[in-house]
């Protein structure tokens, strides 16, 4: 386990850790994490092990990855990468990988010996991250330099403390993500819809020779569905529309919905392809939804427009001539 941690080491830890519930990422959390491992305590290499969940990018990831590595580490990505597939492959999951003490080199396996005698390693460890009871990656740490006592204990209470601001964090995106879902359909309401849409034009261009085609979606005679039917049963038509345009996108595309019966998505497609791209969805529905039909617009980011308003307006008035032929 190691020494009990000295009441300065721990007060160290308290000071900077309060700190780290202000990111926003968890890439943001790693690189303050490792500043006070390498800076406060002595740990001058190591790399984080973790699978996304979904809880910062809104993507899940299967696959664990390295992240922020440094000291001997820093620029060994591919290798180290390479090195946790092999080990998670044999074994998945990093709870079997997980030492939770220092090992010196002569304890260490002959595959990771023979790297840590390459990099000048004199000692290393890890220890579990975890959001909630589950594990869901490593805090692996290397010194170069042999250590005054054993702090395996501090170093156990470094990864408690990320885990707990990952959780709080967890808790935090929840409450976010509540007030930009629709309540009914489950899809981005119209505030969650322009969030993502400035995040997903400023953040990601997409691959050469594509655009984002912004697409309105609007429920063919749908106060007859009301009037007819039944609120309710309009309801169920709303979230059957919902689940259908949701189910002809990728992850990275957005499907919201902007009010009442009017729904909208961002996709990435070339630009000669988006009226396509919008007459799929259309025909999803028709075909996952009985009795109910959508009329579209589209319009191309960088073409029809430079942001939202302009786009909206284009789409908009394509969905207009669209609706006259239903």
């Amino acid at each position: 386990m190691g020494d009990a941690p000295s009441s300065s080491s721990l007060m160290v830890l308290i000071q900077e850790s309060r700190h780290w519930a202000s990111v926003n990422r968890g890439l943001e959390l790693f690189i303050r994490a490792r500043h006070v491992l390498q800076n406060s305590f002595g740990v001058d290499s190591g790399y984080f092990v973790y699978q996304k969940t979904g809880l910062w990018q809104g993507v899940a990831d299967e696959h664990f990855r390295i992240y922020t590595p440094w000291g001997v580490m820093a620029g060994q990505e591919e290798v180290l990468q390479e090195q946790a597939d092999v080990q998670l492959a044999s074994s998945p999951g990093p709870l079997q990988h997980v030492s939770g003490r220092w090992v010196g080199l002569g304890e260490a396996p002959p595959a990771v010996r023979q790297n840590w005698e390459l990099w000048g390693v004199k000692s290393g460890g890890s220890w579990l991250l975890t959001l909630g009871p589950k594990p869901v990656g490593m805090m692996v740490l290397r010194r170069t330099e042999a250590a005054d006592g054993d702090d395996g204990e501090l170093m156990g209470m470094v990864a408690g403390q990320v885990s707990l601001v990952m959780e709080l964090l967890r808790f935090r995106r929840a409450a976010e993500e509540a007030g930009w879902r629709d309540g009914l359909t489950g899809i981005y309401n119209r505030r969650g819809v322009d969030r993502q849409l400035q995040l997903m034009v400023q953040g990601n261009p997409g691959p050469s020779g594509t655009a984002w085609v912004f697409g309105i979606f609007d429920v063919n005679r749908f106060k007859f569905i009301n009037d007819e039917h039944g609120h309710p049963e309009g309801d169920r038509a709303l979230a059957q529309v919902a689940k259908a345009l949701s189910a002809g996108l990728r992850p990275h595309d957005i499907c919201g919905r902007w009010g009442g019966d009017e729904f909208v998505v961002m996709v990435n497609a070339s630009k000669s392809q988006a009226p396509a791209v919008i007459a799929r969805l259309q025909n999803l529905v028709s075909a996952q939804v009985p009795q109910v039909s959508v009329s579209a617009g589209w319009a191309v980011w960088g073409v029809d427009g430079e942001d939202l308003e302009g786009l909206y307006a284009v789409a908009d008035r394509r969905l207009y001539e669209d609706k006259k032929r239903h």
